[in-house]
Parts: structure tokens; sequence; C-alpha cells
């Protein structure tokens, strides 16, 4: 297995545990993540919706920017 599959599985590894225990903390603060979590009436089609916009808004894009930022200084140093 070389560095970068290794770095990806970390990665992957450190959204998933985010995108955990940020739901948590959301299901604390907001009554549609409690909706979603289950502690009230179910909408699962929209609550399924919403999750998964935080998560991409919340996890996914500024791990892509942190990415992409990463590859820009590694190439400038690398010139």
């Amino acid at each position: 297995m070389s560095r970068r599959h290794v770095g990806w599985a970390v990665v992957l590894a450190g959204l998933v545990l985010a995108y955990v225990l940020l739901a948590r903390r959301l299901a604390v603060l907001d009554p549609i993540a409690e909706m979603i979590l289950g502690r009230e009436g179910s909408i699962v089609p929209l609550a399924a919706i919403v999750l998964v916009l935080r998560f991409v808004l919340i996890v996914v894009a500024p791990a892509l920017v942190a990415m992409l930022v990463a590859r820009a200084v590694l190439d400038a140093r690398a010139r």
C-alpha cells in the first residue's frame, strides 16, 4: 500500500469521524437534526437531504479546499 492510499484512508476516516461528531452536536442544537436522528416524527427523505447537504457544506467542501491549497503549495515548492 502506497503513501497515497494511506493518506486517502486517513482523510476518509477523519471525514467519517467528523460527520458522526457533527451530527451529534447538531442534534443537540437543532430541531431538524433531532428529527433526523429519530427523536421526533419522521420525515426521512427531507431529513436525509438536509443531512447530506450539511455534510457536504461543513465537512467535504473545506476538506477539498484544504487539499487544493496543499497541492498548490507543493507545486509551488517543486518549481
